[in-house]
């Protein structure tokens, strides 16, 4: 749909439809406004027109996509907006919202649940008025339009329980704050379809909540928190339509869509953005920045890979046979660089370097960024080690043995047995503390290599994002393999060491 001016009126008389879990969405056409307020307001432009959850997800709805509580210990009220939600959690929630609508055959193929980016936020919030609230500027009826710190009882309410906008959607002023897509920065972003900067450590929430004052409460009023809190007044509220434009580095979509390439010994790369997270975990993490894309492996490398690249048979011990998609195991560190370097001569000779170049391991950070893409909780879906079946191969469900490549789900940048498998060497030389800062290599000599990616023979604590340690390089062993990555061709490589 062109952009046009809002109107009230317009809207009011425009389509909804309600999901196979009851979720009731508003449909929300383009058109212009002005984002934030006094000062510090800008013009915005939407081109297209998205559709908006009337209410907030619900703790039914979360339950029947999710299968969890996090709200455990409460009463239980299937009403009342889904809470103690982290932004990976939201956007889990989507992309198995997404999912499940396409497998009941009741979404498009161009479309996705997902969280609605800031500026769609307050425009629907607004929903054509300028006032700070979407019911004028007088606070005094703030209590008619929802659940706030005057009045709630210090705790939250079912949804819908109170008056709706303009536009027919509850609770935008109250209740819960609601997690959007985009990454924070202190200045808005205007313009057409802004989605907020490329980097940052905050993700952006709004709404106010029911322990909130009025002032929280306004339309323009907006806050920020890093991706993985959960609080008793956090929830999220779905957008459904195409995933919207992202900022170069930026993960805000739920499922970010990744260029891919393939070379001449069948291996599928995926160009990893440039972006900023937090490596590691707890009071041991820090803040890593990658300051340009690179391509990684899809898979790990298999033994066909191998058995072309260096002419041997492989056999892989775990298992007494050299299946071609298994991946290849008992090489040391040597030997996958060595690999590296010959799939560099072979590309370069067959004229297959256009997109990408020097092959060569992945960086420990590089690694962890892509095992993440994009969350910040233990695994790349979520907290909960009962799903690690789902994605990985490992102790409990191996049966002793290494498995074909991409038989399990991918993480959300489309990168397989990321959390199991394999161990995977990485660049860098080991050092116990985690290094930050700009693309971290690590130190400049050891006497250990740098080994990530659980196994098939591990459990799920050495599954995890974070989970890292160092092996001599001369190693080798039946559950320690490799992914190969590579430098993008505009960009310089990073130094090998």
């Amino acid at each position: 749909m062109p952009a046009e001016s809002s109107s009230q009126s317009a809207v009011a008389q425009g389509k909804a439809m309600t999901n196979s879990i009851g979720i009731e969405l508003v449909e929300i056409p383009a058109g212009k406004f002005q984002m934030g307020e006094g000062g510090g307001a800008v013009a915005v432009t939407l081109t297209r027109s998205f559709w908006l959850g009337k209410t907030e997800v619900t703790r039914g709805q979360w339950e029947k996509v999710m299968g969890t509580t996090p709200w455990a210990g409460e009463a239980p009220d299937a009403e009342l907006p889904a809470t103690y939600v982290s932004w990976d959690d939201a956007t889990a929630f989507c992309r198995k919202l997404t999912d499940r609508e396409r497998a009941n055959g009741m979404l498009q193929t161009s479309e996705v649940y997902r969280l609605p980016t800031e500026a769609e936020w307050e425009y629907a919030c607004r929903a054509g008025t300028t006032t700070a609230y979407s019911f004028g500027d007088d606070k005094s009826r703030l209590g008619d339009f929802d659940w706030f710190g005057g009045n709630s009882g210090g705790k939250a309410h079912p949804v819908g329980t109170k008056k709706a906008n303009p536009w027919g959607l509850y609770d935008m002023h109250g209740n819960a704050w609601e997690w959007c897509s985009d990454w924070s920065e202190n200045k808005l972003a205007g313009g057409v379809d802004p989605v907020g900067p490329a980097v940052s450590s905050r993700r952006v929430n709004r709404g106010g909540g029911w322990g909130y004052a009025p002032v929280a409460c306004r339309s323009a009023f907006r806050s920020s928190l890093e991706p993985s809190p959960r609080n008793g007044v956090l929830g999220l509220r779905v957008a459904r339509g195409p995933s919207p434009p992202t900022a170069e580095g930026q993960q805000s979509a739920p499922n970010l869509p990744l260029e891919a390439v393939d070379n001449s010994v069948g291996m599928t790369l995926l160009k990893i953005p440039a972006g900023r997270f937090q490596m590691g975990e707890g009071t041991a993490s820090v803040a890593v920045t990658r300051s340009r894309p690179y391509w990684l492996g899809k898979t790990e490398v298999t033994n066909g890979q191998w058995a072309e690249i260096m002419g041997t048979t492989p056999e892989n011990s775990a298992v007494g046979k050299s299946e071609m998609d298994l991946p290849i195991v008992n090489v040391s560190w040597s030997e996958a660089t060595e690999f590296c370097k010959k799939l560099t001569e072979r590309e370069r000779l067959k004229g297959g370097l256009r997109a990408v170049d020097n092959y060569r391991l992945p960086m420990e950070a590089e690694w962890e960024y892509a095992c993440r893409a994009g969350t910040s909780t233990q695994f790349s879906f979520g907290d909960e080690t009962s799903n690690l079946g789902d994605f990985a191969w490992f102790a409990a469900n191996s049966e002793g043995r290494v498995h074909s490549v991409a038989t399990k789900k991918p993480n959300p940048w489309g990168l397989h047995d990321m959390h199991g498998n394999v161990h995977e060497w990485c660049l860098d030389w080991w050092d116990g503390r985690l290094l930050g800062g700009t693309d971290p290599l690590g130190p400049a000599d050891g006497s250990s290599r740098v080994g990530r990616g659980g196994s098939w023979m591990n459990g799920p604590t050495e599954c995890r994002s974070a989970y890292r340690y160092g092996d001599a390089p001369t190693l080798r062993n039946v559950h320690l393999g490799f992914r190969v990555a590579a430098r993008v061709v505009t960009e310089t490589a990073p130094v090998d060491r």
